[in-house]
């Protein structure tokens, strides 16, 4: 069977994303996301799209005037929201 370069494509992505999928449904420990505002790469659509394939609550919190490094855009503020998260699963857990 032939296949064009963007069938390949499309059937590498469905793979991938099935994979993932299966991946994170076995998740059973705590998740949380700290993510930057201004990140290209990490946006409300990944975070939104991550929260509907992991099971169970999932703490986000979002770092204004960063993008997606940051903790180098904003390390004190990082540290913080990691601390509060860490603290708060703590709890949970």
């Amino acid at each position: 069977m032939d296949f064009s370069f963007s069938e390949e494509q499309t059937l590498l992505q469905e793979s991938i994303e099935r994979f993932i999928r299966n991946d994170y449904a076995g998740l059973t420990l705590p998740v949380a996301l700290i993510y930057g505002a201004q990140s290209r790469l990490f946006t409300e659509m990944t975070r939104e799209h991550l929260e509907s394939l992991i099971p169970g609550e999932i703490r986000s919190m979002v770092i204004e005037n960063a993008r997606h490094h940051l903790f180098l855009d904003q390390p004190p503020v990082f540290v913080d929201a990691l601390r509060e998260l860490c603290g708060t699963l703590a709890q949970d857990g």
